[in-house]
């Protein structure tokens, strides 16, 4: 009976082991799946990593107020704008919109000599809430153990991001995670942007909404944990993930 018994706990032990080792397994498997798209995407982008999180830490921030903020981003002659103002009737709510130089300037009251006036801020401002923002924006949820961040980006916003084929625009997503979660900040973001660039670029038209907008979730500890590693602050939390139209995947 006593042999029968250490068999069967040895048993039991071997199994709770495999329980535990085979997920561990399988997520390093798919993180290495996602590193080889990453960097198939910075080969799309025509630069490295480093070059990449260097973009992103250059933004230069025009307008920063409690309400607002305007940024920035300059690639190798391509310059782009990233502008976020809080919603003035739902609390937690930040509306962004993402600007492209190229396109202010097919604006017939925009030349030149206005993108360097000193009118020039107050002028992208009216353009971004205008022309160039069409409904995106992400939203607090909880606290800052238990809450997290949701995103709802419409279609033109959700399609730039998913085709990841231009460095300001996978700037343009660092600056605003880096926004949304202020505790890994625009570094932070720049490590995140590319991952959710492959993530979504793979889900998207599966997941997206019928218009052909897309809504995302991540909670605070999950993108601490993915930029940091685990932490004492977020407890028995080893991995981030991103939910996409209910269905986690690992960041």
């Amino acid at each position: 009976m006593l042999n029968v018994f250490k068999i069967t706990t040895v048993m039991i032990t071997v199994l709770i082991l495999c329980m535990a080792f085979v997920p561990a397994v399988n997520a390093q498997a798919e993180y290495a799946k996602y590193e080889k798209d990453v960097s198939a995407l910075f080969d799309e982008y025509g630069i490295t990593s480093e070059e990449f999180k260097s973009t992103v830490k250059e933004a230069k921030l025009l307008m920063d107020t409690d309400n607002q903020k305007l940024y920035s981003i300059e690639k190798d002659g391509d310059v782009g704008y990233v502008y976020a103002w809080k919603d003035a009737t739902i609390e937690g709510r930040v509306n962004f919109a993402f600007i492209s130089e190229k396109e202010l300037l097919q604006q017939e009251t925009l030349s030149d000599d206005s993108l360097s006036s000193k009118s020039f801020e107050n002028t992208l401002v009216t353009y971004a809430k205008g022309t160039f923002w069409h409904g995106s924006y992400y939203q607090s949820y909880g606290n800052s153990i238990t809450g997290g961040v949701d995103f709802h980006l419409v279609p033109l916003d959700a399609e730039m991001v998913s085709n990841g084929v231009s460095v300001i625009g996978g700037a343009s997503l660092a600056v605003i995670l880096g926004l949304a979660f202020p505790a890994i900040g625009a570094a932070g973001g720049a490590i995140l942007a590319p991952v959710l660039t492959v993530i979504i670029r793979g889900a998207f038209w599966a997941a997206q909404n019928n218009d052909g907008s897309l809504d995302l979730r991540i909670t605070y500890a999950s993108a601490y944990v993915a930029v940091f590693g685990a932490s004492l602050q977020f407890p028995g939390i080893t991995s981030g993930y991103v939910i996409i139209a209910g269905i986690s995947y690992l960041l």
